[in-house]
């Protein structure tokens, strides 16, 4: 049996986040592979075999997402999504 992408994409969404990661179809695609990567990594299975299709989790991630799983991306920080509160107590102009 072969996977789609999109197949790949929601076996990574449900194992990672029954492992607490925050993952969700709601986010951006981009915003999902950044968190699966970073879930790939923390979670050491980059060269663990993927949903017994015979290929590892790099290979899984480089057909779902369309680029290799690299550790440098991983590192990045995801976009902040939560707004910062503002603080009332601080006058604008001093």
């Amino acid at each position: 049996m072969t996977l789609d992408k999109d197949d790949i994409e929601l076996a990574f969404i449900r194992e990672f986040s029954h492992s607490g990661n925050q993952i969700g179809r709601t986010a951006a695609r981009p915003e999902r592979r950044e968190r699966v990567r970073q879930a790939i990594y923390i979670h050491g299975k980059a060269n663990e075999r993927f949903e017994g299709e015979g290929i590892t989790y790099a290979e899984a991630f480089r057909v779902c997402y369309g680029e290799r799983l690299d550790r440098r991306a991983a590192a990045r920080a995801l976009p902040d999504t939560q707004p910062e509160a503002e603080d009332d107590n601080e006058p604008d102009n001093e």
